[in-house]
């Protein structure tokens, strides 16, 4: 039967992430479970259960204005990361521009050294 999930099948990942670029701090949710209104329940032991059963959906947020550990990223999608906080100091961005360009350089020749 076509289109029928069969058991060896797999979906594909989906990795949501939201970039706030903002110049002041992010202080929105951080997660579905701080939207979600759990005082709008009748009583407070019902607030209760409900966060008690509540599955939280965290919201992968990168904002713009912190740092963050991009070491773990292997394109140079790290390197945009790692630049964005650096956006309003010069003298920052341009050490950090220095690094990218030596990682940039790296990332070519493992791709050579892969293929050969």
């Amino acid at each position: 039967m076509q289109g029928r999930y069969r058991q060896e099948d797999r979906i594909a990942p989906v990795y949501t992430i939201c970039l706030y670029h903002g110049q002041e701090k992010w202080d929105g949710p951080r997660g579905l479970k701080d939207m979600v209104d759990f005082a709008a329940v009748h009583s407070e032991a019902e607030k209760k259960d409900w966060e008690r059963a509540f599955i939280d959906y965290p919201m992968r947020l990168i904002c713009a204005n912190e740092p963050m550990d991009c070491s773990g990223f292997r394109t140079s999608l790290g390197a945009v990361f790692a630049l964005l906080p650096l956006r309003g100091t010069r003298q920052a961005w341009s050490g950090c521009w220095t690094r990218t360009l030596h990682m940039r350089s790296w990332t070519r020749r493992r791709r050579r050294q892969s293929a050969s």
